[in-house]
């Protein structure tokens, strides 16, 4: 309690304690997005400094999970949000247009220089975000700036567009050193990353990991590698990577199939990046099946199958539907129901248990006098109720067929509603 009463004697600081606050607020703020202890301390360090906090940090569960219930009451009015959103998506539109006419000549290299300078200059400026052209120089989400704005996604997409087009002139053989249009690459990618941070579209992930492969395909592969080598766009590449993951989550709860194809082709294969998006996938379809629509959950085994170097072996079209588990599951009950006649149908029923796993992917499913959810896809009711019941008490266990992405009740279990 003492560590959240923190935040509300910022008087009683020293102004060491606040100059160290103050310098380790940028590095809260650039973690938060992946990291809720930092968020939940970026919280805390802005109300004691007094600073305007950051929308990203205004979440429901961050902010229940870091203030004490007095403490929110007393800071309510320093934890609203009034947006102000910014589009200048026709401007930086038109000046592609303009460029494409007057710096038309490849080898215009000041014209294409004067032109980055001063549009990246402006977007960081909207942004509030101070731009930095030295290598190894972080650009700091931290610093002074107006929490309300964000930019909209066609800002964030003709951003990305402008860029890639006076990238490719830039970094054209018979421009320029590429020691000199080095800065101007990084001002552009630091553009980028201010815009995409500040943007509220759901969408604005995908445009971002969209500029970031473009540029592995258009810069040279030397300059490219120095580009990650920067703090800051590592970070960048990082937590597009982790919004990605974000989205499709919230894809796929959502059924968004052709969104989850699309957020699927963005992700590479190095460093495993696919198989980390399938994986926390997968665990969504075990942990929250009963939320998704089985056209979802069908989706992600069919992307987990392709991705297998495992040799599939010939099955039917659909085996949680094979005529077979019904023997299966009669077999398992018939155990069950005789293992209590001693400890030899004990070992018999733990036999068949294994069998049935390891062959058909069928198991028993709870113990009787378990109390559990009711789900009306596992549980049969002893007698009928006029309402379902929120907790049932389980007599007879059920039987399960699952894959460790779709599950199917061959038998339910029995059970009786808890009053």
């Amino acid at each position: 309690m003492e560590k959240r009463k923190q935040a509300d004697r910022p008087n009683k600081l020293s102004a060491q304690e606040k100059a160290s606050l103050s310098a380790a607020l940028s590095n809260l703020l650039r973690k938060a997005d992946s990291s809720p202890e930092a968020a939940q301390e970026g919280l805390r360090t802005c109300l004691t400094l007094r600073r305007a906090v950051p929308a990203a940090l205004l979440t429901t569960e961050n902010i229940a999970s870091t203030l004490s219930l007095d403490d929110l009451t007393r800071s309510l009015d320093r934890l609203s949000v009034s947006r102000i959103s910014i589009d200048i998506s026709a401007p930086l539109a038109a000046i592609r247009v303009l460029a494409s006419k007057e710096l038309s000549d490849r080898a215009n290299y000041k014209g294409l220089s004067r032109t980055t300078k001063a549009v990246t200059s402006k977007l960081m400026k909207l942004a509030g975000r101070p731009i930095s052209v030295k290598k190894g120089a972080a650009t700091s989400s931290g610093g002074k700036r107006d929490s309300e704005t964000s930019f909209t996604e066609s800002t964030l997409s003709s951003a990305t567009e402008l860029a890639l087009w006076i990238l490719s002139r830039i970094f054209d053989k018979q421009s320029a050193s590429l020691r000199s249009a080095y800065p101007l690459a990084l001002r552009w990618v630091q553009a980028v990353e201010s815009i995409w941070r500040r943007s509220l579209s759901p969408r604005a992930a995908r445009s971002a990991a969209e500029f970031l492969r473009s540029l592995r395909r258009l810069l040279p592969p030397h300059v490219y590698a120095e580009l990650m080598d920067e703090p800051s766009i590592s970070d960048f590449v990082l937590d597009t990577d982790v919004a990605l993951v974000r989205e499709a989550t919230s894809a796929l709860l959502d059924a968004r199939l052709r969104d989850l194809e699309s957020i699927l082709a963005l992700v590479t294969k190095t460093d495993n990046a696919r198989d980390r998006l399938l994986s926390e996938l997968r665990d969504i379809c075990q942990r929250d099946s009963s939320k998704l629509v089985p056209e979802a959950v069908e989706w992600v085994a069919r992307q987990i199958e392709v991705g297998s170097s495992r040799p599939i072996s010939p099955t039917a079209a659909d085996e949680s539907q094979s005529s077979a588990l019904d023997y299966v599951a009669v077999c398992l009950l018939a155990a069950w129901d005789a293992a209590s006649e001693g400890s030899r149908s004990e070992r018999v029923l733990e036999s068949i248990r294994r069998l049935a796993r390891e062959l058909f992917k069928v198991d028993l499913m709870g113990s009787p006098g378990e109390i559990v959810n009711y789900d009306e896809r596992q549980h049969e009711l002893k007698s009928q109720v006029t309402t379902a019941p929120v907790q049932v008490e389980l007599i007879r266990p059920g039987v399960r067929w699952s894959d460790g992405i779709r599950s199917r009740f061959p038998v339910r279990a029995i059970a009786k509603p808890i009053t």
